[in-house]
């Protein structure tokens, strides 16, 4: 047979094999090599010429091989064996050519032999190396995957048995997709991040329900060609856990606060509320003042406490304070109530005469509670008094000065009022010298969880029982609008913790008109956006919708799930749009 065909029989048998090797073709007899292809001949550093008639083991042992006896010996056919050479481990496979096999007539007998390097030398040293680094990447909390140029996974940590349920062994070895297809994840960012040859990260779901983030990130050879690619898997459940934490830390920071502000202005004065606390601020300013006082705000809002706080924050505070309320009195003895009257003044009255609430309260404060409902007379009177002209009791003669700081408070619009001359408009800008507004609490809702278990707590003192409020009830007491304010809130929860039963009080316990008012709004038509700007209807949608989902679901993270955004964003939201988020 002519020389130039052994190089063709050569490349026949090596088309057939699934990858390069290093390769040769012998004389079976003599062991002479007859063919050898472009890679052994780089291996060997030699040319065709020059290796061809050389024996294959001669070669080997030039380049310092170890264990290549069974190249000259006649092992079983097919059977692989090992060798070393220069530091590098190869595995080898010897077989002799068929006539069938390739479609050839031969009349020699020849040998095909080819050996491939085995990636890794198997000595000690490596094995330490190796064992260190495995326990290094199983240390690390994220999960690491590694596949190699071909999307071959090389290696799994123990953190992917926590985060995605996949054992290395069921992978390593094997093609990225193989995972895949058994609908371990949904989608195969390392794949993307090797065919892209950048760092791709994205978003995937894991079949135990776990949403990872995976960031995936190509190693490159000196050619610009993809060896590696290491995916760091995140699991976000566990972030999203730690959020929470960091919420409910914040949610315990701003209660501590709570408490010290309750410390600080008196256990009476609950909120937290921006809007609250500016009210509060108003009021330290107003106790430091002299001037009298108007207090102005819906019925149940709190006037009367407001006063008592102007009281105890100023130089007055060890002195009386002393509060009526006008509407209270008869109009018939508003006169006599306010200024006293001497003996025998008029049937009925103590013999030894009666100091008026003006009186009682020299040094101190005087809160004039629904001073709208005061007689036109005795507010001419009254005003008399704030000019420190001082006041005759009822059937006396002598005048009475006092040294008393007054302090009015109303629901009803004293300017009017004074415009229906039903009040003295010489009187109301006396009295409007300083003026604070108390907030209703439909404007510091996020003070409504706090109010409600201050109130429960009180209840159950006095009733001697334990109740508490489950995080959904709180949420709807945020949700109502309390027409009654701070008063009707009281009221309500008194009532719950005397006639629920348990020590859970759910929102099945509430009474109806709290749910009402939100199912009225529900059935009412879209918002009106008549005389809004985009902007202001905005956000009037948006706080209805995040508050109606936290009443509905009780949480953050059901909430998020009915609206389709992240938690996080109902979180942030509801913080821009003033909505409490109850623990």
């Amino acid at each position: 047979m002519h020389d130039y065909i052994y190089p063709e029989i050569l490349k026949k048998i090596l088309d057939n094999l699934p990858v390069p090797l290093y390769a040769c073709l012998l004389h079976e007899p003599t062991g002479k090599i007859l063919a050898m292809n472009e890679k052994a001949l780089r291996f060997f550093e030699s040319t065709e010429k020059k290796a061809h008639g050389k024996e294959l083991s001669q070669l080997l042992k030039k380049l310092g091989a170890a264990h290549t006896d069974f190249i000259d010996q006649v092992p079983p056919d097919g059977e692989a064996r090992t060798f070393s050479a220069e530091n590098r481990s190869f595995l080898c496979f010897k077989k002799k050519v068929r006539n069938q096999d390739f479609g050839l007539e031969l009349k020699e007998e020849l040998i095909y032999i080819f050996w491939v390097e085995i990636p890794y030398q198997q000595n000690e040293r490596y094995e330490l190396l190796l064992h260190e680094f495995e326990i290094l990447l199983d240390s690390i909390h994220d999960g690491i995957w590694i596949i190699d140029g071909n999307g071959i996974t090389l290696y799994a940590n123990k953190a992917l048995k926590r985060i995605a349920g996949i054992n290395s062994k069921e992978v390593v070895g094997k093609h990225v997709t193989i995972p895949m297809m058994q609908g371990k994840f949904t989608s195969c960012v390392t794949l993307d991040a090797l065919s892209q040859k950048k760092t791709v990260t994205q978003f995937d779901d894991y079949s135990n329900g776990r949403h990872c983030l995976n960031t995936s990130t190509p190693i490159l050879d000196d050619s610009g060609n993809v060896k590696r690619v290491v995916a760091l898997i995140r699991d976000m459940s566990e972030y999203d856990e730690l959020h929470k934490k960091v919420l409910d830390a914040e949610q315990t920071v701003r209660q501590y606060k709570g408490e010290l502000k309750k410390f600080e202005n008196g256990s009476k004065y609950i909120g937290t509320s921006k809007v609250f606390q500016n009210c509060l601020e108003q009021l330290k300013k107003v106790a430091k003042s002299t001037s009298s006082v108007l207090l102005l705000g819906e019925t149940g809002t709190g006037k009367s406490l407001a006063a008592s706080f102007i009281h105890e924050h100023s130089s007055r505070k060890d002195k009386p304070f002393i509060a009526i309320n006008c509407a209270a009195i008869a109009e018939s003895l508003i006169d006599s109530e306010l200024f006293g009257y001497e003996k025998g003044s008029f049937t009925g009255a103590d013999q030894a005469g009666k100091k008026g609430y003006f009186e009682q309260a020299d040094k101190g404060t005087l809160l004039l509670d629904e001073i709208g409902e005061l007689p036109l007379s005795v507010q001419a009177k009254l005003l008399h008094v704030l000019d420190n002209y001082g006041f005759h009791r009822v059937g006396g003669n002598t005048l009475i000065n006092v040294d008393v700081r007054i302090i009015a408070a109303t629901n009803r619009p004293l300017d009017e009022l004074v415009k229906r001359k039903e009040f003295r408009e010489d009187l109301y800008y006396r009295l409007h010298i300083l003026k604070v507004n108390i907030p209703p609490l439909r404007q510091r809702q996020e003070d409504i969880p706090e109010l409600a278990k201050s109130f429960l707590a009180d209840a159950c003192k006095r009733l001697n029982t334990i109740k508490s409020f489950a995080p959904k009830t709180l949420l709807a007491l945020s949700a109502y609008s309390w027409p009654g304010n701070v008063r009707e809130l009281r009221g309500a929860v008194e009532y719950l913790a005397a006639m629920t039963e348990g020590n859970i009080i759910r929102p099945s316990d509430l009474h109806p008109y709290v749910f009402a008012e939100k199912e009225n709004e529900q059935n009412s038509t879209s918002i009106n956006v008549n005389d809004k700007t985009l902007e202001e209807a905005i956000f009037e949608l948006e706080y209805s919708m995040i508050k109606d989902a936290l009443v509905q679901e009780g949480s953050t993270y059901k909430a998020a799930k009915k609206l389709g955004i992240s938690q996080s964003t109902v979180v942030r939201k509801a913080k821009h749009l003033g909505i409490k988020i109850s623990d």
